[in-house]
């Protein structure tokens, strides 16, 4: 396995690791109508985009990693020297 993997699995296990420790996770954010909002439920979770997440059985009401990562389709690299 190369190294960039082995670190990529390293950094996914850690996460998947920490996140079992957590019961539930509290999701604070601004939805478009400016109102502050704390997402907690299901039906929360559904308002939005979940990506490479998500709060299926047993699990409901929390968000949990999904069990096969999917990537995306594009990578955002930083050009430090250009201030991008």
């Amino acid at each position: 396995m190369h190294t960039h993997r082995r670190g990529r699995l390293a950094l996914l296990v850690a996460i998947a690791m920490t996140l079992a420790v957590i019961p539930a996770i509290t999701v604070g954010a601004t939805p478009p109508s400016g109102n502050p909002a704390t997402y907690t439920l299901d039906t929360h979770f559904d308002e939005g985009t979940l990506v490479n997440v998500n709060h299926n059985s047993p699990n409901n009401d929390q968000l949990q990693l999904d069990s096969q990562p999917t990537p995306f389709g594009f990578i955002w690299v930083a050009a430090s020297a250009r201030g991008t």
